[in-house]
């Protein structure tokens, strides 16, 4: 999977079915990890293998959920002292 938009965050997440993580902008891990959501930031890459459990034919939903990266309250004092 690649984040192609410039500021956008994805929170990925596949009904209870874990990710394997293979690898990422940085190339191959040495070990597989497993995950239940995957962070992309822009600009990432992650290389993820889904093993799908359940009933042959079922469809899986993926869903981007809400990620909150924090506050600027930097900005905030920043823009007071100009």
């Amino acid at each position: 999977m690649v984040n192609a938009p410039k500021s956008r965050y994805f929170l990925l997440n596949l009904e209870d079915q874990p990710f394997s993580v293979i690898g990422s902008d940085g190339g191959l891990q040495e070990s597989p990890q497993r995950v239940d959501e995957v962070l992309i930031t822009p600009g990432e890459r992650a290389d993820v293998i889904v093993t799908p459990t359940g009933k042959r034919g079922r469809s899986l939903v993926l869903r981007g959920m809400l990620y909150n990266r924090g506050t600027a309250a930097w900005s905030t004092a920043a823009s007071r002292s100009c």
